[in-house]
């Protein structure tokens, strides 16, 4: 067999000698294998490794897998110390084959307390895949759970296998009742998965089906994967898995068989009780968000420009999806503190009035089955733009200036993300001629219907200074009626950090602050940069929101 033998007592004669001096330095006559961590031997492309390694070099694998874990306690590293190099395993798309594969088929199951730490993983069926034991008629058991697994910092990339001209494969795969185990800082991209229509289809850049409880998915960027970014069915409930902090972009396809495509799939009936929380979610097609399974929270994500997938119920492009009510599933979701905005078909969409969907503090534009605690819709409105530099008027006498837009749409990179949240990231500008005041201008936008808002509330966060005038900012809304900007408050004149809010309600005329939905804000610095020697005018925003109340 490909795995040396390992040396177990005594120098055994000169010859055996030289080998435990060549594998003791990972040399292993040349050739890329994961070396033996105590220097006793190395193993090769397809061999079950029964004892730490770290890679000497990337291995190739034509037609099996890349390395098969047998034993507990163990770890396959990817970075080399010795070379300050990390090294991958690479395979050529054979069907069946893959990467790392956490199971023992005598005893149908995996192991236990196994790391698989700093690889390049490309070319295989699955790239990686951890596998226990579960019956799977209902209800769902676990017969043998494989735990305490951990995938760290790998980059998983361009796995699947052909047949007939079509192309199946996942990612980063826990399968069959694989829990308490960790998906952390990995980047995963370029799953390849024909779609059928079928909640089984490949294609998901991350896997976790059957059972995979009590799991963490954290810190992954995940992207370009041909059905789902995130992906889970067949819970079997109280699922309890963490997907936090994750990065989930431009997944999923169109079409008509694109019925199971998206961001953050979770798409049982029985995903229940999970936690999404801190992600990142946008530009995938199909649903941002979908949530199946009961008694579910979502904190803190930011959920942006999902399009449809087609033009199916369970596929167009929401920010969150809230479905399964028929099976009993979607029922007692909890939304805090999220970032729905942008998306092509609803922000947040629940399936039936019925399901129990909860929260408050959510920022979006358009619902359907949903309200925040106290109002309709979300507290919030999604900001539709921001606009940089100056004006030559304090207040200006037109709501189309300043006129530079910020960088990074869809509003999660460049100065779009600095305003995002009140934090040490900030946008900061200054003039540039004679007579100008340093401004930010912010519109946002309503899509509900304006006779159910009883007041607008706007706050903003920042600064605004002088070299050598007066200090401070002011805070205005345009009123279309009058075509002028109404003062709604000033700071004192000093040049750190305020909060500014300001609110118009029904006894001002809120009508006046809406045009077609939208609404304009202006925060301007009090005073005009002077004659020369150059005296600037400074605006900064840390963070601006608006929100409704409606009747």
């Amino acid at each position: 067999m490909n795995k040396q033998e390992k040396i177990v007592k005594g120098i055994l004669g000169l010859g055996i000698l030289l080998v435990m001096l060549m594998v003791a330095t990972g040399s292993v006559s040349g050739a890329p294998a994961c070396v033996a961590d105590d220097g006793t031997g190395a193993f090769f492309c397809g061999d079950t490794v029964t004892e730490s390694c770290t890679l000497n070099a990337t291995m190739t694998c034509s037609g099996t897998h890349g390395l098969i874990i047998d034993s507990d306690d163990i770890t396959i590293e990817g970075y080399n110390a010795t070379d300050t190099a990390y090294y991958g395993i690479t395979g050529n798309n054979a069907a069946g084959t893959y990467g790392i594969y956490n199971y023992n088929s005598a005893q149908g199951y995996g192991y236990d307390n196994v790391s698989i730490n700093n690889l390049n993983i490309s070319g295989f069926a699955n790239g990686i895949k951890i596998q226990g034991n579960m019956n799977e008629d209902t209800p769902y058991a676990c017969v043998n759970k494989v735990e305490n697994n951990t995938v760290y910092n790998c980059t998983v990339h361009d796995n699947y296998y052909e047949y007939e001209g079509d192309k199946y494969g996942f990612g980063i795969h826990l399968y069959k009742c694989v829990c308490n185990s960790t998906i952390d800082k990995c980047e995963v991209y370029n799953t390849s998965g024909k779609l059928w229509g079928d909640c089984d289809d490949a294609g998901a850049g991350i896997r976790l089906w059957g059972k995979c409880n009590h799991n963490n998915v954290t810190n992954n960027t995940v992207h370009h994967n041909d059905l789902a970014g995130i992906y889970s069915k067949k819970g079997g409930g109280d699922c309890y898995n963490r997907i936090f902090n994750n990065t989930v972009y431009e997944n999923g396809q169109t079409g008509a068989d694109a019925d199971f495509t998206g961001g953050i799939r979770f798409q049982c009936k029985s995903t229940d009780d999970n936690t999404f929380e801190n992600n990142t979610v946008t530009n995938n097609t199909g649903p941002g968000i979908f949530i199946g399974g009961n008694d579910c929270i979502l904190r803190n994500n930011t959920v942006t420009g999902n399009k449809d997938a087609n033009n199916g119920a369970n596929s167009r492009g929401d920010g969150l999806r809230n479905d399964r009510y028929a099976d009993g599933g979607g029922d007692n979701t909890q939304l805090y503190d999220n970032r729905f905005c942008y998306n092509e078909h609803l922000d947040i969409n629940v399936e039936s009035a019925a399901q129990s969907v909860t929260g408050d503090d959510n920022t979006c534009n358009t619902t359907s089955n949903y309200d925040d605690t106290g109002t309709k819709g979300c507290t919030y409105c999604c900001l539709k733009a921001a606009y940089r530099y100056q004006v030559n008027a304090n207040p200006p006498t037109a709501c189309n200036v300043p006129s530079t837009e910020f960088t990074g749409k869809p509003y999660l990179s460049g100065q779009y993300f600095n305003i995002s949240a009140d934090d040490d990231l900030k946008v900061t500008d200054k003039t540039s001629g004679t007579g100008n005041n340093a401004a930010h201008r912010f519109n946002f936008s309503i899509d509900k219907d304006m006779a159910t808002i009883d007041n607008i509330t706007i706050t903003w966060i920042g600064r605004g200074w002088h070299d050598s005038l007066t200090d401070g900012a002011n805070l205005s809304i345009w009123n279309f009626t009058s075509g002028a900007y109404k003062l709604l408050n000033a700071s004192a004149n000093i040049e750190t950090e305020v909060t500014l809010t300001g609110e118009v309600n029904t006894t001002h005329g809120t009508s006046n602050y809406i045009n077609a939905g939208n609404i304009t804000v202006l925060v301007e610095q009090k005073s005009a940069q002077s004659a020369r020697p150059s005296r600037y005018s400074h605006i900064e925003t840390d963070y601006v929101e608006l929100e409704v109340k409606r009747s």
